[in-house]
This record gives C-alpha cells, sequence and structure tokens, in this order.
C-alpha cells in the first residue's frame, strides 16, 4: 500500500495556497492582474498526507510531480519528481545562475526574476506540465521557535503573527505566518507556556515572483517555507523513517540546521557566517584559483575520510585548507545538539541528510559523521553505493520537495 507516510494530520502547513479550488487555462489573464495573484494573501494548515495527484478538474492525473522550483541567491534550481510504485525519482531537473559564486547576490526582493533570469520561460518547456510550487531564498522568509504563552489557537496565531511581523520590520498586514507546536513531550514545560515554531514571508514578494512565473508560463500553486520542503524530501528518500533527524542544508552563503520528526521540522538554526563560499574561500587563495575552479576540484576530488578515499594527494590537501571551515561547523553543530539536548532531548538526531550546494562535496559526510557518531549521508533519491555517486543530488533536495506537493491531499 503506498506510500508509508504518516498519515496524522501536521499541526501547521506553512504554506500558501490559491483561494479558488482550481486553476485552469481560462483563469489565467492575457495581461496579468496584480489581484488575481492575491492568491498569495492567506495561509492553509489542514492536515495533509500524500496521496494521488490531481487535475485542475480534480480528476486523478499522471505519476508526475508538480515542477518545484528553489530560488537561491545566485540562480534557480527546478526538479520534477515521477512516482515508480512506491518509489519517487528525479524525472527532469535543471539549474539555472545568473552570476558567479562569487558576485554580489541579487536581491530579488527588489529585482524583477524575468529581467535577470531571461531563461525563465523556456525552461518550462524542458518539463512536463505547468503547476509550480516555489520557495523563497533565504531572507524571503522568516522563523521564530517561541515560547508563548498557553492560549487558544487563535490568540497563539496572533501572538506568533506579531512577532515575526516586529522581526521582519514590517506591518502585519504586509505579512502572512502560520505556526505548529512543538509537542509537549519533547520540553520540560513551565506551567502556561506553549513552544511552537513560527514562519513568515512579506506577501508582496511572493506574489512578485508568483506574477514572474506566470508570465513565464507557469501556474504557481504554493509558495512553501524551506523547512518544510527539506523535511518532506527526507521521508522521500526514507518513508520508513522513525524517529528524529537532522537536515544540514548547506547554502551559497549560509547553512540550516533543521530537526524534523515524521516530516515535520520542529526546531530551525540558520548560521549565516558558513556557507558553500565559505568553504570554497580558502582553496581558491591558497592556489589563486577562481570560485568555479575550487568548486569542481572539491567535487571531482572531495574530502579524504572514510566515505571517500577517490582524491588522493588532492583530497589530503583539502582536508587541510578547509580545516578550519569544518571546525567552525562542527563547532555550530556542536553548539546546536548542546542546547537541543537540554531543551529538546527527543529531537536529537538519529540520523543527518546533507543537502544544498555543500552536499555535493565527497567525503564531508564521513568528516561529520566520525564526528558525531550520526549516521550521515548527502541526500538522494538513488540507492547510496560505496563509490561517491549520490550527492549529484543533494541541491535539488528542496526543489525535490517542494514537487512532491502535487501528492499532498487533505488527510
Amino acid at each position: 500500500m503506498f506510500p508509508p507516510f504518516p498519515t496524522k494530520p501536521f499541526d501547521g502547513r506553512a504554506r500558501f495556497v490559491p483561494r479558488r479550488p482550481y486553476i485552469t487555462e481560462q483563469h489565467v489573464p492575457t495581461t496579468l492582474l496584480t489581484d488575481w495573484l492575491d492568491i498569495f494573501s492567506a495561509w492553509e494548515a489542514p492536515g495533509r498526507c500524500f496521496g494521488r495527484a490531481r487535475d485542475s478538474h480534480g480528476l486523478l492525473r499522471s505519476n508526475l510531480g508538480w515542477i518545484g522550483l528553489e530560488l537561491g541567491a545566485h540562480g534557480l534550481r527546478w526538479a520534477q519528481l515521477e512516482r515508480r510504485g512506491t518509489e519517487f525519482a528525479i524525472a527532469r531537473r535543471w539549474s539555472t545562475e545568473w552570476s558567479e559564486l562569487d558576485a554580489p547576490p541579487a536581491d530579488l526582493s527588489t529585482t524583477n526574476l524575468r529581467e535577470i533570469c531571461p531563461e525563465l520561460a523556456p525552461t518550462r518547456k524542458l518539463f512536463r506540465g505547468k503547476a509550480l510550487a516555489f520557495c523563497l531564498p533565504t531572507g524571503g522568509w522568516e522563523w521564530r521557535n517561541l515560547e508563548l504563552p498557553t492560549a487558544d489557537e487563535r490568540e497563539l496565531r496572533q501572538m506568533a503573527h506579531q512577532e515575526l511581523a516586529a522581526e521582519m520590520q514590517l506591518d502585519p498586514e504586509e505579512i502572512a505566518s502560520d505556526y505548529w507546536r512543538v509537542e509537549e513531550g519533547d520540553k520540560s514545560l513551565r506551567d502556561g507556556i506553549t513552544p511552537v515554531l513560527a514562519v513568515g514571508v512579506a506577501t508582496d514578494f511572493s506574489t512578485r515572483i508568483a506574477n514572474d512565473c506566470l508570465a513565464a508560463g507557469f501556474l504557481p500553486q504554493v509558495c512553501e517555507v524551506a523547512p518544510w520542503a527539506l523535511a518532506r524530501s527526507v521521508l522521500l528518500a526514507q518513508p520508513r523513517l522513525c524517529g528524529a533527524y537532522a537536515v544540514l542544508h548547506i547554502g551559497e552563503r549560509d547553512t540550516s540546521i533543521i530537526l524534523c520528526r515524521a516530516g515535520k521540522p520542529l526546531y530551525i538554526r540558520q548560521v549565516r557566517q558558513i556557507g558553500y563560499m565559505q568553504l570554497l574561500a580558502p582553496i581558491c587563495e591558497a592556489w589563486q584559483i577562481s570560485t568555479s575552479e575550487a568548486a569542481a576540484i572539491l567535487k571531482k576530488a572531495g574530502l579524504a575520510g572514510d566515505s571517500h578515499r577517490g582524491g588522493g594527494n588532492v583530497s589530503a590537501l583539502l582536508n587541510q585548507l578547509l580545516a578550519r571551515v569544518c571546525g567552525e561547523l562542527c563547532g555550530e553543530l556542536d553548539r546546536t545538539w548542546a542546547y537541543v539536548g537540554r531543551v529538546y532531548p527527543k529531537l536529537l538526531p538519529e540520523t543527518m541528510w546533507l543537502t544544498g550546494s555543500g552536499g555535493e562535496i565527497p567525503g564531508l559526510d564521513g568528516v561529520l559523521q566520525q564526528k558525531f557518531e550520526i549516521v550521515t549521508q548527502p541526500w538522494s533519491l538513488q540507492p547510496l553505493i560505496s563509490v561517491w555517486s549520490a550527492g549529484a543530488d543533494a541541491p535539488y533536495a528542496m526543489a525535490a520537495g517542494l514537487s512532491a506537493l502535487a501528492w499532498e491531499e487533505p488527510a
């Protein structure tokens, strides 16, 4: 029976959805109407489970997922899943870069996506269908682990919304937010305190991105925040995974540590000083090469360790060059595990999954596994084998998690 995903309703589902029950070709205006795309001004939080994808008329359709789009500081990553029985595979994927890694990141909050990425419209022809789920880049959404006074759901939602608006320095009317409870069994609570995880996005930002995608021929369905997409992606790879797990998402300029259980993110920490660029910097400085050349060397040779021995002397040199940055990353993980062990002991992970650009680095999983004695591996929908090959999927984990939204239906 498909699939062995959790069927217990989630407390929250941080995602935008259209107010209309479906979107068809005739609903798309010839000239874009901003009020039509006000579909992204409200959140939906029902229980969800994976079922069979349906088309805009509610009919069962093919085993292809939606087009998943991750917006980054330097480009876009796309993925579309295909369901094969009880398993998933990436049927199509693509990446688009509009700047070099060492260039200043694009500010998508003030820039027209179609201007900096003219390939947006042609890219749609690489995929089947038009339904799109997208995730805003880091900085496009905000989150907080909060301890709120115990109250009813309406009051908790209002308090979380006000906290996020203040953090984002926006009026409450300018953001959309959602929250979900961190189970009480995960924390020794003081009387009258409810721990929650809250997320929010600026509605103007998400609506403008949706407008750009609509103009390029896509049909935006959902704008989701990264932690949900990444938590879901792990269950795609290991649907029978039990217990808590961590997702270490190493982006170009920052790293996210997300602790999850049953496809639900319950703790988030972002480390802004460490990212893929910081891992490449010592290589560029030592060998006087560009970031693209350093990235090619690092992906080919990797770090020497138990999980990877293919780089020879080059891998040994890379270990030395990256020792300081890897040490800083391990230090941040140490601090995270220490805090979580005190406050949320049931969230200490049994496994850790590497995603993002850093997930492509051969041998990094072995370095982290040896340090923390936690089973660590790059995210992949392929069976892991002794020779490094699965890491190539890791940068597409978020886009794959977005594509899988096609199979989510009310429980």
